[in-house]
Formats: C-alpha cells, sequence, structure tokens
C-alpha cells in the first residue's frame, strides 16, 4: 500500500491535500478510509491465495 501511495505521489503531485475527487476538491474522510479498507481487504485475499504449505509442496526426503 506505501508503495502506491509513493507511486501516487509521485504521478500526481498533490498540492494541498493528498487526495481530491473528480471535481477537483478534496475528498471526505469517509471516502479514504472505505477505499483504505478494501485495499487492506484486497490484500488480505490476496496473501491467503499465495499461501501454500511446503508439507504438500515438498516432498519429505527422509
Amino acid at each position: 500500500l506505501l508503495e502506491r501511495l509513493r507511486e501516487y505521489y509521485k504521478i500526481y503531485h498533490p498540492k494541498k491535500y493528498l487526495f481530491y475527487g473528480k471535481t477537483g476538491k478534496p475528498l471526505n474522510g469517509s471516502t479514504i478510509q472505505r477505499s483504505f479498507n478494501l485495499a487492506k481487504k484486497k490484500q488480505r485475499y490476496q496473501r491467503k491465495q499465495q499461501f501454500i504449505p511446503c508439507g504438500i509442496v515438498l516432498q519429505p526426503t527422509f
């Protein structure tokens, strides 16, 4: 998430507020909080998909 925020900052160079809406006005706090929570859920979901127990992948060699 931090990497994406850095990319966003490099691309858009926000002046006074970090996030602006389509109208050019700053986003309200609840919109930012909702987006942050969705990003956290997505990250948790991706991590769960990537987890593979080693016992299943690697057979014991002893």
